[in-house]
């Protein structure tokens, strides 16, 4: 027993004190209550000498020979009149007494005491009333203190000693799982239980100590369902908070939630992680800098990457939007209160709104999300909160970019609009219309007919029952998995078609003129480059175009796969247009020198989306090719093109068929991940 816990220590205390604790130490039968407040008062506001010296009294009412009595009575720490003046109620007493004085003196206990108070504080514990009484909801507090003072006073072996308690974190959360239907009313102690588990994990994070968590609450959804409520109770609102206490209670929730967000990150998204941890960041970035004080300095930093990692799963456009609708645009201009002492906070807003969200533009969850959004938003001016003008230019374009895809989704959603239309799958059709009137295949959703005898014609003869089966598998990392994400892809890219048509038809035929042959394979590749897009750029958000031969790429031969294929391509009525939305992947960096330090990558699958550009007629690569014949067959070279260009103009002019991209689409392979049709 350590020198600290002998009852002869008891004489060193003021004359008055030692009387009543000597008292409460003879008396086996009777606990004055006065006794006790005095005690206790002492032990909460006393000096530090006077609580370290009140240690043996509380370790001596925790003496195990106590337990059988209290083993007897299912009480609470008060109990009840009725009870009277038993023997069994005083011995009760005088454990719970000694539990609650050791909770209230753990800061200044001595580092060496800890071992022995902790035998006999578990053995309690261990045999406390169910968890239906106050009582067994209590001691999570004293767990935290004595880990604490363990932690403060760096004794690594007493702190182990704690954690490894078996059964100790199955107790834990099971408390946790127990409180958390009272809500705000038992905010407080649930904290001291979030605390504890804390502590136990900052010092081993092993899989057999979460296991071990885990188990206590139930299971893995139920952990995280704990942690997703719990921050919610900590963040009712995206207001800021108001004093240094609210700051450091939620932090100490928020490093819990880092230490299992990596292990349980799937069951909290679909928990509802996402909108909290967007609330929490918002409340943080608000919070006055008075209050932060306690806080680390990078809490907002680090609690945006458990955001970030948050969206790396398959479909991060389901969880990005989720993160837009609890308000997360307004955080680039709010994370500015925080980012003058941490200057990562905005490198992380930079490249999110520069790099990372604007590739996602093209897809209807998102788009839908940031148009309602920017509502929100559109009145806020980055000059009041960024001196930088790098980072105000950040917002200017990546505005200009939302209302333009603003108008495209406006657009796509009238009916007959020209950026609603799609093309039958069925090759041999040459129907072009709404996407409202077309029909998807039934078993793979990816194709769509204009009707069922163009759905029968694939069927037998375009080779779709061959595919069926392969387009109806689910692929997580196909980041167009949804039909609506794709629906509206297309009509992006009708848009920037219809943008870009005279420059594609020089393009092309000077693609013909520099292989000299006017039947050429090739196909247009896509791109954007979302860093130099300008207000004042007159193509606004359209990609850049590259156009590439056939026999170079994955593509090679891809017209002669069906009869139906090279009529439609021989009949100007069929080009190939690849496009990559330029997501981050998991790919690691090719450059081992430069480590790529974002926490932005993305689980989908790298590669460029193939689409076909339908014609119902083909006047307009009929006609390119005509022009193509004549310039060489009079020896003209691509060096005369400029004199062709308004023959050019007036063939794009005239030209009166309906065009739209199809369904039928590949992935280009690109390292690794192997060609195959994903829609159709």
């Amino acid at each position: 027993m350590h020198d600290s816990l002998r009852l002869i220590k008891l004489s060193k205390l003021p004359p008055r004190i030692r009387v009543v604790a000597e008292r409460l130490i003879r008396n086996e039968d009777v606990l004055p209550p006065s006794d006790v407040a005095a005690i206790v008062k002492v032990a909460r506001d006393g000096i530090d000498q006077d609580r370290i010296h009140l240690l043996p009294l509380f370790y001596t009412f925790l003496d195990p020979e106590n337990l059988a009595e209290l083993d007897t009575l299912a009480g609470d720490f008060v109990v009840p009149a009725s009870s009277g003046p038993s023997l069994v109620a005083t011995r009760m007493h005088r454990l719970l007494c000694g539990f609650l004085g050791v909770g209230e003196i753990a800061d200044v206990m001595p580092p060496g005491a800890l071992p022995d108070v902790w035998s006999r504080c578990w053995t309690l514990i261990q045999h406390l009333p169910p968890l239906n009484s106050a009582s067994a909801t209590q001691w999570p507090q004293l767990v935290h203190r004595l880990l604490e003072r363990a932690q403060v006073a760096e004794l690594p072996e007493q702190t182990r000693l704690i954690v490894e308690t078996p059964g100790l974190l199955e107790l834990l959360a099971d408390a946790w799982s127990y409180l958390m239907p009272s809500g705000q009313r038992a905010l407080e102690r649930m904290q001291f239980v979030a605390r504890a588990l804390t502590g136990a994990i900052a010092l081993n994070s092993n899989p057999v100590q979460l296991e071990r968590i885990f188990d206590g609450a139930g299971g893995r959804y139920p952990l995280a369902a704990l942690v997703v409520a719990q921050l919610d109770l900590e963040f009712p609102t995206a207001e800021g908070k108001t004093s240094e206490l609210e700051v450091l209670h939620s932090t100490e929730m928020l490093i819990f939630l880092a230490s299992v967000i990596e292990v349980i990150g799937d069951e909290l998204r679909d928990t509802g992680i996402v909108p909290t941890l967007t609330r929490a960041c918002l409340s943080l970035s608000r919070t006055l800098p008075k209050w932060r004080r306690a806080a680390p300095d990078d809490l907002l930093n680090g609690t945006l990457n458990g955001l970030f990692f948050c969206f790396q799963a398959p479909q991060p456009q389901k969880y990005i939007a989720q993160a837009i609708r609890s308000g997360f645009l307004t955080l680039f201009f709010t994370s500015s209160n925080w980012d003058r002492n941490f200057p990562a906070t905005r490198a992380q807003m930079r490249e999110l709104f520069e790099e990372i969200l604007p590739p996602f533009l093209p897809l209807h969850h998102i788009a839908v999300e940031l148009k309602a959004a920017f509502q929100d938003v559109r009145d806020l001016d980055p000059a009041q909160f960024y001196n930088s003008t790098s980072m105000r230019r950040v917002w200017d374009r990546f505005q200009e970019q939302l209302i333009n895809r603003a108008i495209v989704l406006d657009d796509y959603k009238k009916p007959q609009s020209s950026n609603s239309l799609v093309a039958c799958s069925n090759i041999e059709c040459r129907n072009i219309l709404d996407r409202h009137v077309m029909k998807r295949c039934g078993g793979c959703q990816r194709r769509v007919y204009c009707s069922p005898a163009c759905q029968r014609a694939d069927w037998l003869t375009g080779g779709h029952r061959s595919q069926c089966a392969h387009l109806s598998l689910s692929d997580p990392h196909d980041i167009l998995q949804n039909h609506r994400d794709r629906a509206f892809l297309l009509g992006v890219l009708n848009y920037e078609y219809a943008l870009h048509k005279l420059s594609l038809a020089l393009e092309s035929l000077r693609a013909m003129l520099m292989h000299r042959n006017p039947s050429v394979e090739f196909c247009i590749e896509w791109f954007y480059n979302y860093k130099t897009f300008h207000k004042s750029d007159e193509q606004l958000l359209t990609a850049s175009t590259a156009v590439r031969m056939l026999s170079i790429t994955a593509h090679a031969g891809f017209f002669d796969r069906s009869l139906e294929m090279r009529r439609a391509f021989d009949g100007g009525r069929v080009q190939l247009h690849t496009f990559d939305l330029g997501i981050k992947d998991h790919e690691p960096n090719a450059n081992a020198n430069a480590p790529d330090d974002s926490p932005f990558h993305f689980p989908v699958a790298r590669g460029s989306y193939s689409f076909l550009l339908r014609s119902s007629e083909g006047s307009l690569y009929s006609g390119l090719r005509e022009v193509c014949a004549e310039m060489l067959a009079a020896g003209e070279t691509v060096a005369d093109l400029p004199g062709y260009q308004a023959r050019v103009e007036a063939l794009v002019t005239a030209d009166e068929d309906v065009q739209a991209f199809s369904g039928l689409w590949e992935l280009t392979s690109h390292g690794s991940h192997p060609l195959h049709i994903v829609c159709g």
